[in-house]
């Protein structure tokens, strides 16, 4: 049974306060989503997903989703109103711009499972 995972990677460095990029998402009966950060030393960072220009998830703060414990299922976000399909635009936003030596770089995982994955989920 294939799992349906996807990955984006938003870069943020010094001169930065924010980065756009956009991911085309596999439908299925549902859709989660985890955001991890690389570099714990730089600025906060605020997370906003969007499609069609319209939010999906409003400015959450990466930490949100920190994930220093517990499984994976416990770290996600559902969003109840969207099941995947489309290109989604995701905004990474810095509480400030980054300086000499700062970086930031913001994975985002979408998790779209079907009936039958849910299951196991």
């Amino acid at each position: 049974m294939r799992r349906r995972y996807q990955t984006v990677k938003v870069a943020l460095s010094e001169g930065d306060i924010m980065n756009v990029a956009k991911k085309n998402v596999d439908a299925g009966d549902r859709l989660f989503i985890g955001v991890s950060v690389s570099n714990g030393s730089a600025p906060g960072v605020d997370v906003l997903i969007k499609e069609n220009g319209s939010n999906i998830i409003d400015p959450l703060p990466a930490t949100f989703f920190d994930g220093k414990l517990g499984p994976l299922k416990e770290r996600l976000l559902e969003v109840s109103d969207y099941k995947g399909g489309s290109e989604l635009t995701i905004e990474v936003t810095a509480d400030r711009i980054l300086t000499a030596g700062e970086e930031n770089v913001v994975t985002v995982l979408f998790y779209t499972p079907n009936h039958n994955d849910l299951c196991q989920y």
